[in-house]
């Protein structure tokens, strides 16, 4: 199933190659004082989703849609690499639009999938002192709950209005959604109780359709923004 997949996630390779780059240059750097070994704190985060979803005969005109995470996050310190996890709510999915012909006149048709899930993420982040703040370059293996998994479908007519409906296409899809997430986080201690964390996010979902020749993954590309209180 994942190999189905590989040819579709070429920008997580330059990234994890970034990523490898700057943990080999991290191990020169010597422990920040200032660091403490425990913190805890919310976190939220918006995204641009997309796909590139893949159904034989069939073109699609595929376009972005907006996400969001919003939860929980402990951070366990070490002087050389920071071990995260927590608890996030997130929302993510994609949607495009096909043009079908049939003697119902059916002109156009517009499907939105957006995807619910309860998040545990397994983050590894590496910390590298600066004048600037702490640069938190991270990877992060998150293992999901699917809450709710919607479709929006919008069908145009040559000659009637358009006709909305809503589905719960939770038995389209297998129960777990792995995904991958590579950031490069920049922290500020704004003293010596709390840190502010602004995190550029890169997130790779993979879907497990039912359906063998509906092939699709989600790319999550957005900012999070974290508040941590330090002990």
């Amino acid at each position: 199933m994942f190999k189905a997949h590989l040819n579709e996630i070429p920008f997580t390779y330059g990234l994890f190659i970034l990523y490898l780059m700057v943990y080999l240059k991290c191990n020169a750097q010597t422990a920040d004082p200032n660091q403490t070994p425990f913190a805890y704190g919310i976190s939220l985060g918006v995204y641009s989703s997309s796909a590139n979803p893949k159904l034989v005969g069939i073109i699609f005109n595929k376009k972005p849609v907006a996400g969001f995470s919003l939860g929980g996050v402990a951070s366990f310190r070490m002087k050389t690499y920071f071990f995260e996890t927590g608890l996030n709510y997130m929302s993510e999915g994609y949607a495009y639009s096909t043009t079908v012909e049939s003697k119902n006149n059916v002109n156009k048709v517009s499907n939105e999938y957006k995807f619910y899930s309860i998040m545990l993420p397994l983050k590894l982040a590496v910390p590298i002192r600066s004048k600037y703040g702490r640069h938190l370059p991270s990877f992060a293996l998150n293992l999901a709950l699917p809450t709710k998994q919607l479709l929006y479908q919008t069908i145009e007519y040559n000659n009637a209005p358009l006709t909305k409906n809503v589905y719960n296409v939770s038995s389209d899809y297998k129960v777990y959604k792995p995904s991958f997430s590579l950031a490069y986080g920049l922290e500020f201690d704004m003293d010596v109780t709390y840190a502010i964390r602004v995190e550029p996010t890169f997130q790779f979902t993979i879907l497990n359709a039912n359906a063998a020749q509906f092939k699709t993954n989600i790319s999550n590309i957005g900012l999070k923004c974290n508040l941590l209180f330090l002990r």
